[in-house]
């Protein structure tokens, strides 16, 4: 396991505390018996904080006040767990996704200009309803 790209997520923030992290990195210089029941001790709090999550929304509302969308989040947090080559795929992939929302929109505009066009807009189709 690559520790030094070990990095808490944002859930991880949300079971564990400042204190229990310090303890966390106390435990390699404890010997025995003691260290390894440390070590189960602060995993076992982490799990309790977990179930008491779920109960609330912290979890969904972790992302709820940036203005990206849930993609763009995703992405964003997955990114810094990754290594330099595969950043620049999914930076290369975040492009390319980018490029076909564009050419989507696009191709709706064109649509919409051509139904305006020759009045089959959304007004329109309203109008002859009530023909």
């Amino acid at each position: 396991m690559d520790h030094e790209s070990m990095k808490l997520t944002k859930f991880d923030s949300m079971l564990t505390s400042r204190t229990m992290q310090l303890v966390k990195a106390v435990i390699p210089y404890i010997d025995g018996d003691t260290s390894t029941m440390l070590g189960m001790i602060i995993k076992f709090q982490e799990l309790r904080n977990a179930a008491a999550l779920r109960s609330t929304n912290a979890v969904s509302a972790m992302n709820a006040d940036n203005s990206q969308s849930k993609m763009e989040n995703l992405f964003h947090d997955i990114r810094e767990f990754l290594n330099e080559e595969e950043q620049e795929t999914m930076d290369m992939m975040m492009s390319m996704m980018e490029m076909m929302n564009m050419d989507e929109d696009a191709r709706q505009n064109f649509m919409d200009g051509y139904m305006d066009m020759f009045g089959m807009g959304d007004d329109s189709a309203h109008d002859y309803q009530n023909f």
